[in-house]
């Protein structure tokens, strides 16, 4: 029998929630277990039987799932029971993940000065007067994050005048403080001196220097501006950082999480994880993604030879993706632009309340390109902020000329995917590279006071265009609600509207086996003070197959295949770049391709053609509008495409010569004995193929 392992998770009495990763026993040894829960409504996310109303559990493993009756063996004399007073007021289900974690930022946040929320420069800066108070040294530092100036009244990022303000407030000690998104930050002078940020200082690429109309800098940093003032920081010690950690993990634990994607960490954060894990003091399942581990200066030089070098010593330096105990680390964090709310986001056309400014790269795409290409040779997976449709452009380009394809199941990523362009839904682009898209709707509304003023009326209908998105061919999409309720939704996310958001996601998932059958949803609830009480709600709310069950394949514990066909005989093609011609003489054209032997693709009026890199009426193998897909399967020119690839004459077919995508796969590819015994083996009823092998 496999096991999973369970962390339990204390609440109030009578509100009782148990967090674990199920997994339904048919039947359980008779050895009693040590704690029995009765009288609860289980959520098994079993599609079969998706309540139950008693767990039993041994040694930190689930041992049974089912009713009383089939538990009374299982209880000992000292077997610990907790039943429900009724009703049931308890609520057992499979650990809550978050796909988008920084518990690092966390742990330090919690102890560092907290903005959110404050409606006026004011405000913050008698929050600073309070934190200076507190801070002996003079020297040091006060810092602080959550500040949003879409709350002030006007909604402009802090002046000159109100960089006074904050001397004021700060007693001689430097200052900094972060913006609520973590792409702009606001520094007093204390602080730019000692960052050394005057006048005369320069932009840095990829960063913006906010100045007054005599050009001296208001404390505002955009983007990598920022890290003029975040080199000088006090940095850290590893004992500092476990118990950040130790801090964050404690926090999302105590909320129901049982595992994080935690985005973005250093090495010293790396070497903190894996003495916690070595340590058994990692309450969680973290998996984990690598800041960029290129040097930034580097970055915008990916052709030099100090790059390249750079690149040759990742593999080293990095090693391969590993797993220490309840951490693993097998991503790398990238960043392309911005955010939209601090003008940040990497836009095609100009911002249109800020018309000489298109946002900012903060990278070159060129970087992103050799480092996908870096990954998918060293097994990593790959996630890219990208929040402006330029961004996502720029990021689905990169991923492409690396040789990232559906095929290949790399699953790279992009975070937030918040503006796209038409062509990216009309070509079903995400689909075609199969990369998945990280999105947050919650952004929509909290974003709805002043998106269209950055986006103006006609582009605004292609930002948090998640319906587009669905209908594009998404294999994947992840929804962060953040609450159960209106009155917890207003205090997350000013100005939003809680009930049309739940509509919206309702609707979606309406629509999904009619539009996108084989989408792969999952709604999120991120944990916060606002909303830890009404967890048990939220996923009792949304159906058993989105809330958690995909989730856990992202966390690393079930492979993804088991869950998608085996054959892509029913998909559908999209369209690709026209792929480049490439010589008969290339290695991968050596051995005969796999698709013809265990796949077709159907195109969206009906007509088979070999692959999914076909996107025209070319090569057709038949049309389902008129044709069976055995007679399709087992036809003439089915056989004839099969022959060639078998005597290796593939010259003569145009679209195997000029394949771009699977021709560059050498996965892709199998020797004629592999292919043989292939056809022995294969078990498909009427589709079982006459090889037309000779």
């Amino acid at each position: 029998m496999m096991k999973l392992a369970c962390t339990p998770c204390s609440a109030p009495a009578g509100r009782l929630a148990f967090f674990a990763t199920l997994l339904l026993s048919a039947t359980a040894s008779a050895q009693p277990a040590d704690l029995v829960i009765q009288k609860a409504h289980v959520l098994t996310m079993d599609g079969a039987r998706p309540t139950a109303t008693t767990v039993a559990v041994r040694d930190r493993r689930i041992v049974y799932v089912g009713d009383e009756a089939g538990v009374s063996q299982l209880i000992g004399p000292r077997t610990r029971v907790v039943s429900s007073s009724g009703s049931p007021d308890m609520t057992l289900l499979p650990g809550l993940q978050d796909a988008h974690a920084h518990l690092v930022g966390l742990g330090m946040s919690l102890a560092a000065l907290d903005l959110r929320g404050l409606p006026s420069v004011e405000a913050i800066s008698q929050a600073v007067t309070k934190a200076a108070q507190e801070h002996s040294d003079r020297g040091q530092f006060v810092i602080g994050r959550g500040w949003d100036q879409n709350r002030f009244s006007p909604p402009n990022f802090p002046d000159r005048a109100q960089l006074k303000r904050l001397d004021e407030a700060s007693a001689g000690h430097p200052v900094w403080l972060r913006r609520i998104d973590g792409h702009a930050g606001w520094a007093n002078s204390a602080a730019l001196a000692l960052a050394g940020i005057g006048r005369k200082t320069m932009d840095v690429a990829g960063g913006r220097i906010l100045r007054d109309d005599s050009g001296e800098p208001t404390g505002v940093l955009i983007d990598n501006a920022m890290d003029l003032v975040e080199r000088v920081l006090p940095q850290p010690s590893g004992k500092e950082l476990e118990a950040a950690l130790v801090r964050g993990s404690g926090y999302v634990v105590a909320r129901g999480l049982t595992a994080v994607h935690d985005m973005g960490i250093g090495p010293d954060a790396v070497a903190a994880y894996r003495r916690l894990a070595e340590q058994g003091r990692l309450p969680l399942r973290v998996y984990a993604y690598a800041e960029d581990p290129v040097p930034s200066k580097l970055q915008q030089l990916p052709h030099s030879l100090a790059y390249r070098a750079e690149l040759d010593r990742l593999a080293q330096r990095l090693g391969p993706p590993d797993q220490s105990g309840l951490f693993t680390l097998r991503g790398i964090k990238l960043f392309l632009d911005g955010a939209l709310g601090s003008r940040g986001a990497a836009l095609e056309q100009p911002y249109s309340d800020d018309p000489q400014n298109r946002g900012l790269l903060l990278t070159s795409p060129d970087h992103i390109e050799l480092m996908a290409r870096w990954a998918l040779v060293h097994g990593y997976q790959l996630a890219t902020h990208a929040i402006g449709d330029r961004a996502v452009n720029l990021v689905l380009d990169a991923y492409r000329r690396a040789g990232v394809s559906a095929s290949r199941n790399a699953r790279f990523r992009i975070e937030h995917t918040q503006v796209v362009s038409d062509e990216v839904i009309s070509q079903r682009q995400l689909q075609s590279l199969g990369v998945i898209a990280s999105v947050q709707p919650q952004h929509a509304p909290s974003d709805a006071p002043w998106a269209t003023q950055r986006l103006g009326p006609d582009r605004i209908k292609l930002a948090y265009a998640y319906r587009a998105l669905l209908d594009s061919g998404l294999r994947f999409l992840v929804i962060s609600l953040d609450a159960n309720s209106p009155q917890s939704y207003e205090k997350m996310r000013s100005g939003g509207e809680f009930q049309k958001t739940v509509r919206n996601i309702e609707r979606l998932l309406e629509l999904r086996p009619l539009r996108s059958p084989s989408l792969h949803v999952v709604v999120q609830l991120i944990i916060s003070a606002y909303n830890q009480h009404e967890v048990s709600e939220f996923a009792r709310r949304w159906p058993n197959e989105v809330v958690i069950k995909e989730a856990r394949d992202w966390a690393g514990q079930v492979s993804l295949s088991s869950l998608l066909p085996r054959s892509r005989a029913l998909g559908q093609s999209f369209p690709l770049e026209r792929p480049q011609v490439l010589p008969m003489d290339a290695p991968s054209l050596q051995s005969p391709c796999r698709l013809p032997f265990g796949e077709l693709t159907v195109l969206w009026d009906g007509k088979v053609v070999p692959c999914a890199n076909v996107f025209e009426h070319v090569n057709l193998l038949g049309d389902l509008s008129v044709q069976s897909l055995d007679e399709v399967w087992n036809g003439a020119p089915i056989m004839a495409l099969r022959q060639a690839h078998h005597r290796k004459k593939v010259a003569a077919i145009p679209v195997c010569r000029s394949c771009a995508g699977h021709a560059l796969d050498p996965t892709d590819f199998v020797s004629v004995d592999q292919l043989s015994q292939r056809l022995r083996n294969y078990q498909g009823g009427q589709l079982s193929p006459r090889s037309g092998l000779s």
